[in-house]
């Protein structure tokens, strides 16, 4: 066994900085207890927060003592720009098929990893649920029997390394359906208030298993899929927090793990993901070309999905300004959408609602400035009786839409209102996008009506 040595390069780094072990706990989101482990070398940062050290410091994996070197795809070499994460940190989540060395984390990484996990959650977690109730829905085991036989994070991280160990790789059944429900919660955790856990998460398994996926085996369809799931729920973090690159490069690596799946929802849900943030990147062509691969299957995919499909291509067609296209779409999506989409198979994935029908239908009137119409279809979603099944990032996306209108019909009393429910929203939920959005919203109004008090007061809001 290799002998453990102090980390006095890492020590070094700080205290040149007059920073403390807790100052340097706090900026890369861990406790003082890991950063005094780190420095001691009884445990060594694992990668996700080696890349956050780097960017703390300054310095590459090799300047800060780590032994593994923080490793990105060819392309982002040459870039320079690599995925990040919260804050601007980078992430390496990436897995290149030719480069298998790098796709598993070690079982040592791996349980420092959850360890690391776990007491950031204890100092990060704001989330109401309790923690052992968490972790619990996590593993997908009862509450109960977390308590009784003192199931942990810990479970998680055998789990994994289950993976790391095997001479032959190999997944048993046991190993998917945890991870399958861990997927299938981190889907529910981000549809509340749980970015930050969400985040935490992926980067422990999501590297491993897409390597995994790739593998000829029995079991190779069900990994993809969750792979494929970890890719669009890192896209969404990446986006939420204002990496739109990020994001794009990972709903590309969706695309890939699902078509491996071979799921037809899977894939069209992918391609959803990633056309939505051609889209929000302001590439409406691109947008319409990867909708449009989803037409040769429509029919054979679930109807959430499909109507979530034409509610794509309507907004499409509306921002390159075909009107008769755009509401063709739109009709097919009405026609299309189920009733209760809460029952439809792909709707832990799809990630859309019946609220999806008034949002991009008051995206659409915003486009041919039908501003009343527009706000009267964001209106409508708070009153939908389901609306408690909305994600939070979602139903801030739509106040916003509906702030813009409230802008554009010179209402500001409402916009104050619903700029400050917005920020308000945003810092709850800890993402920098939405945070970004509300502030550009105040801008305009305080340009608006620089002299109102109301708005005025908003500004502390906005002080982080």
């Amino acid at each position: 066994m290799e002998e453990k040595k102090p980390n006095i390069i890492l020590k070094r780094e700080r205290e040149l900085r007059g920073w403390s072990q807790q100052t340097v706990a706090e900026r890369v989101q861990t406790t003082e207890q890991v950063v005094c482990r780190w420095e001691s070398g009884r445990h060594k940062p694992n990668r996700y927060f080696q890349t956050q050290l780097c960017q703390l410091f300054g310095k590459s994996a090799e300047e800060l003592g780590f032994m593994d070197k923080v490793v990105f795809s060819k392309g982002e070499r040459e870039k320079g720009t690599p995925v990040l994460g919260r804050r601007g940190r980078p992430l390496d989540l990436r897995i290149s098929p030719t480069d298998e060395q790098n796709s598993t984390f070690s079982t040592e990484d791996t349980r420092e990893a959850v360890g690391e996990l776990e007491e950031a959650l204890s100092v990060n977690l704001s989330d109401p649920i309790n923690r052992r109730t968490l972790f619990a829905q996590l593993l997908g085991i009862s509450p109960t029997l977390f308590a009784l036989d003192g199931y942990s994070i810990s479970s998680f991280a055998n789990a994994v390394s289950v993976l790391a160990e095997a001479s032959s790789p190999s997944i048993d059944e046991k190993t998917l359906i945890t991870f399958e429900n861990v997927t299938e919660n981190c889907w529910l955790l981000l549809r509340y208030d749980g970015l930050l856990t969400v985040e935490q998460l992926l980067p422990i398994y999501l590297q491993s298993f897409a390597f995994f996926a790739q593998k000829p085996s029995r079991y190779q369809e069900r990994v993809a899929s969750i792979v494929a799931q970890g890719y669009m729920l890192q896209g969404l973090v990446s986006v939420l927090n204002s990496d739109s690159a990020g994001g794009e490069k990972c709903c590309k690596q969706a695309v890939f793990f699902a078509r491996l799946a071979k799921d037809r929802n899977l894939e069209a849900a992918a391609l959803k993901h990633l056309a939505t943030k051609f889209l929000d990147n302001g590439h409406p062509l691109w947008t319409l070309q990867t909708f449009q691969e989803v037409l040769p299957f429509v029919k054979d995919i679930s109807p959430l999905l499909r109507g979530r499909t034409y509610l794509g291509l309507a907004l499409a067609y509306a921002r390159i300004h075909q009107k008769n296209d755009a509401l063709y779409y739109l009709d097919l999506a009405h026609d299309s959408f189920p009733k209760n989409p809460e029952s439809d198979e792909s709707f832990s994935f799809a990630d859309c609602h019946t609220s999806s029908l008034h949002h991009y239908g008051g995206l659409i009137h915003i486009e041919f400035a039908q501003f009343e119409r527009a706000h009267d279809m964001f209106v409508q979603v708070e009153e939908l009786p389901t609306r408690s099944t909305i994600p939070e990032r979602t139903r801030i996306e739509i106040m916003n839409c509906q702030a813009e209108t409230s802008l554009a019909l010179r209402d500001v009393r409402s916009s104050c209102d619903l700029i400050e429910k917005s920020i308000t929203g945003a810092l709850k939920l800890k993402s920098d996008k939405r945070y970004h959005d509300a502030l550009a919203l105040y801008k305009q109004a305080r340009l608006l009506w620089p002299q109102d008090r109301h708005m005025k007061d908003l500004a502390d809001l906005f002080t982080r």
